[in-house]
């Protein structure tokens, strides 16, 4: 999972450029998808914005605890 958080990060040009483009008001909540994971929700438009296949991408994303 980490590692394609950090793919998308560097993607996008690093943590300010992430929060920027997702208009977040503050950088820990970029940092938060080292633990946390990518938001499900951003994952078409971080495709649409990097080409990175959605199947990837998914892989960043952390599951729910059932």
């Amino acid at each position: 999972m980490e590692e394609i958080v950090e793919q998308v990060i560097d993607a996008y040009g690093g943590v300010p450029a992430v929060q920027a483009r997702f208009e977040y008001a503050s950088p820990m909540a970029v940092y938060n998808w080292r633990s946390r994971g990518l938001p499900k929700s951003l994952l078409v438009e971080i495709h649409l914005d990097t080409n990175i296949p959605l199947v990837n991408l998914q892989k960043g994303v952390t599951p729910k605890a059932a």
